[in-house]
């Protein structure tokens, strides 16, 4: 079974936004290095040119229970295979394939392209954020508010398939394979105790509205840095544009820290101690 991550019951959303991707250190997610060293900071990168991207489930195999009473049934086993997904990007994400493979970009004049051999075999945990265009369908006071479909995905392995090393300027395409992880810890960090499926535990959230696209911006305390500037400007000065977690644990803001809309610089009121993580979800003013 195929399904797209684009719809959900109270809204409609157009083709992809803004998609955004960071690399995974030791379960969350730390900007597109995923080692950031202490006192640093690191966004998700912007994922550009994506094109529809469609998450296969595999299907559940089906269990027959036969009785000697001539009374029928089935149930569903296990799945036998993690979901998995397929992105189609432009040629100008030649560092998405670098970071998903363990590959070196290579640049020669007006040329960039995967160059090198392969770090090693394996392929870094990553993380993806999607924001898709859409509007409120579901009746009510809202009917037609236009907003954001965000569906996050944590903990997959990034396989890079293909990739068009072309110069600057001309069009390519790469495709990337994303096998999921099964995984308890959300992308800041959080621990996840349920099992959400079988042996399968949650691999990140399905779309919800928000009324801004959103991406993760990561720091890393040394015990003495307490600012520093986000990638992208936060759409007001308070909780709801900006959220923060360190080691998992939610922030309170005013308290433990607060930002100023007009320049991203955030402001934290403690550093946070050295190699501990604060991760920051994002709302923001996508420039048209």
């Amino acid at each position: 079974m195929t399904i797209t991550l684009k719809n959900i019951n109270a809204s409609s959303a157009s083709d992809v936004g803004d998609v955004f991707w960071g690399l995974i250190n030791a379960g969350v997610v730390e900007g597109t290095s995923g080692a950031i060293a202490n006192g640093g900071d690191s966004g998700m990168g912007r994922f550009q040119a994506a094109s529809d991207i469609a998450t296969t489930i595999p299907s559940l195999p089906n269990v027959n229970l036969d009785s000697d009473g001539g009374i029928d049934g089935a149930v569903k086993g296990q799945p036998d295979a993690p979901p998995s997904a397929v992105i189609t990007g432009g040629v100008v994400d030649q560092i998405i394939a670098a970071a998903a493979s363990n590959l070196l970009i290579k640049e020669e004049g007006p040329h960039d392209y995967i160059g090198g051999s392969q770090i090693c075999l394996t392929h870094n945990p990553m993380c993806f954020v999607i924001n898709r265009p859409g509007a409120i369908r579901d009746s009510g006071a809202n009917f037609g508010q236009l907003g954001w479909e965000v569906t996050e995905i944590w903990n997959s392995l990034a396989d890079v398939k293909q990739f068009n090393q072309v110069g600057r300027g001309v069009q390519g395409q790469q495709i990337v394979e994303l096998v999921f992880n099964h995984v308890g810890q959300t992308i800041w960090g959080e621990t996840i105790a349920a099992v959400d499926f079988g042996v399968t535990r949650l691999w990140g959230l399905k779309p919800y509205w928000s009324e801004k696209p959103i991406f993760y911006h990561t720091f890393v305390g040394d015990g003495i840095v307490v600012e520093f500037t986000l990638d992208e400007l936060p759409h007001s000065a308070d909780v709801d544009s900006l959220q923060a977690w360190e080691a998992g644990v939610k922030w309170d803001y005013t308290t433990d820290y607060t930002v100023v809309a007009a320049t991203g610089v955030v402001t934290m009121v403690a550093a946070p101690a050295a190699g501990v993580k604060a991760v920051f979800k994002v709302l923001y003013d996508k420039a048209c």
